[in-house]
């Protein structure tokens, strides 16, 4: 019911999220077009992008995504759900079916985007593999993200993601120092191991424990938040 109720009556989302992703999309299938026509590496740029955009495809773009700094929107949703009262594993949960939804919608607009302009070598297997790949990952992230969502103000929260995306920035560049492009690698992979991709299973089993735990420290941590104020 929470989810339908969020889903139904804030539908920025539709107007947002498709042109954001589509965007995105288009933006690494060109670079990696472009760098394939020159036989290069994969520009550093483009693991900065995966690792970005991945990290908010978990997120759909309402009004409340937009406005969580100016009016703590989620601390007042919590604060909204508390008083009903509703338990905090059902907040979590609905929190979750939040997640799945944002990954469906946003990832099939993000990786349709990718593949129309690039199809990377790959047969729909392998470019299902690759996904798979970077759905874990985004699985991991989006743990981080709701543990300080439920646990932190807004502007906390702001700050936490600035330094998330520095991460995904310094990551990105020593990657490309060492010349270990992880989109490339990823792409590797997926060519050659397919459903038995290791990386495919390391990322899933590593996102979804990650997710887990931080959940669970969420849980515990706003059973004893104040959430006036």
């Amino acid at each position: 019911m929470i989810i339908k109720k969020e889903l139904s009556t804030d539908r920025v989302y539709l107007i947002w999220g498709p042109l954001f992703m589509a965007y995105a999309g288009a933006m690494i299938g060109l670079m990696m077009y472009g760098r394939s026509e020159q036989k290069d590496h994969l520009n550093p740029v483009i693991d900065f992008l995966m690792l970005t955009v991945l990290s908010l495809a978990g997120i759909l773009f309402s009004r409340r995504s937009f406005n969580y700094i100016k009016d703590d929107t989620y601390t007042r949703m919590l604060f909204y759900y508390r008083t009903m009262p509703i338990p905090v594993e059902t907040v979590m949960k609905s929190r979750f079916l939040h997640m799945i939804a944002a990954f469906l919608f946003n990832g099939v607009i993000l990786f349709t985007a990718i593949r129309l302009i690039f199809d990377m070598n790959m047969n729909g297997l392998q470019f299902a593999v690759f996904i798979l790949t970077w759905l874990g990952y985004a699985i991991a992230v989006n743990g981080i993200f709701i543990f300080f969502e439920f646990t932190t103000s807004g502007r906390t929260y702001m700050w936490i993601s600035i330094l998330l995306v520095l991460l995904f920035g310094l990551t990105a560049a020593i990657s490309a120092i060492s010349g270990f492009g992880l989109t490339e690698y990823s792409m590797q992979m997926s060519r050659k191991h397919g459903m038995l991709s290791p990386l495919m299973w390391g990322t899933l089993l590593g996102g979804g424990l990650l997710l887990a735990g931080f959940s669970t420290l969420a849980i515990r941590k706003l059973s004893r938040r104040s959430l006036r104020g």
